[in-house]
């Protein structure tokens, strides 16, 4: 309780920043929170001390947890909103992230299986609860004390189911992050203190006398973070398993971009419409019906061959006329009607009376000839 008291006095009284010049190639930091403590009595007094090394104010973020003495998956789930939310304010693609004692197991789980591992460069914790500590078996009512409860003894943390499902394999999971543990041999509340140890990270123990809370207003942890933030951590654990260690998952891409728009049109300029494509000549099939075709129409023009410009080709197939048509009209009133065997329609150029009469008459003629002629 006394240090609690003593860290609430420094973050009400800790005086203004002297801000350093915002360096914006620094990737922008979520703070996350611990059991019990929340966003503003974690994190005022390192705010100051990281807009001081540099990083931009508006580059510094923190969350608060619906509740104080819960867990994962819940605070996980939590991270990965607020982070999304972080890149979209900075516009960046990956996040820093800093965080205090059961936080820092919170943050662990975002990454492993909330897809976190795409979106985090470091991650450095204060007083990790990364194996558990005894001290969360006295709350055995919140869900933060039972998935941070463990016995005494090396690997304790494989007793505890939640624990364990996060820690196996590997405790610093995804090369491309680097992973930092500041912790205090002083700490009251991670016991043993050692158990903040991350396999494969940078595990600092601070010289100065501070316990579980007060390293968050501490100088010489201040000092690490900073280097932490700025790419000192590590990764150079062997897997226990065969890698990756962490729950594969794919980056939702977003919204599709919308087609760039063409060139506006002024109010003189007409848009025109792409050609239209060439029309396929048609067939059209009409059959006539020979009993109908009494009267026909004599063609102008030496013969059937030749045709008038308002007619359309005839190809005479059977007892069907085929018409092909192009870009002529459909006028069938034109075609005529196939001639018969024989007959009129036969012969349209002559009538078979005038040439009955015409031999007819040779007749006669020859007849009164040869009435009128000398016999010989």
């Amino acid at each position: 309780m006394r240090a609690i008291t003593v860290l609430v006095w420094l973050c009400l009284f800790a005086g203004p920043a002297q801000a350093a010049e915002p360096d914006y190639t620094k990737d922008p930091v979520l703070m996350v929170h611990g059991y019990f403590l929340g966003e503003v009595g974690s994190w005022t007094w390192l705010k100051t001390r990281l807009v001081e090394g540099g990083w931009p104010e508006d580059y510094l973020f923190s969350l608060q947890f619906a509740n104080v003495f819960g867990c994962s998956p819940q605070h996980g789930y939590e991270i990965a909103a607020k982070v999304q939310e972080v890149l979209a304010a900075t516009g960046r693609e990956k996040v820093d992230i800093l965080a205090h004692s059961m936080g820092g197991v919170d943050a662990r789980y975002y990454i492993k299986f909330l897809c976190g591992y795409h979106f985090v460069n470091d991650f450095v914790s204060l007083a990790g609860a990364h194996q558990g500590t005894t001290v969360g078996c006295l709350d055995p009512i919140n869900c933060g004390g039972a998935a941070s409860c463990v016995g005494l003894g090396d690997d304790a943390w494989m007793q505890n189911d939640f624990l364990k499902e996060l820690n196996i394999c590997d405790m610093t999971p995804w090369d491309d992050i680097k992973y930092t543990s500041i912790w205090s041999e002083f700490d009251e509340i991670i016991l043993p203190a050692s158990n903040s140890i991350l396999d494969g990270a940078v595990n600092i123990e601070v010289n100065s006398v501070v316990e579980h809370a007060l390293i968050l207003v501490s100088e010489e942890a201040a000092g690490y973070v900073m280097a932490a933030l700025d790419g000192a951590g590590s990764n150079d654990n062997i897997p226990t398993a065969n890698p990756p260690c962490v729950e594969l998952c794919e980056v939702d891409p977003g919204p599709e971009p919308e087609p760039e728009a063409g060139p506006e049109l002024g109010p003189d300029v007409i848009s025109v419409p792409e050609p239209m494509p060439e029309p396929v000549p048609e067939v059209i099939e009409q059959t006539h019906d020979l009993a109908v075709a009494e009267t026909t129409v004599d063609l102008p023009g030496p013969g059937p061959e030749k045709q008038g410009p308002d007619l359309v080709p005839i190809e005479t197939v059977g007892d069907t006329t085929t018409s092909t048509e192009t870009a002529q009209p459909k006028v069938y009133s034109h075609i005529p009607a196939k001639p018969r065997d024989g007959g009129c329609a036969a012969h349209p150029r002559g009538s078979s009376s005038t040439a009955f009469l015409l031999l007819f008459l040779m007749v006669c003629l020859c007849s009164v000839r040869s009435r009128r002629a000398p016999l010989r």
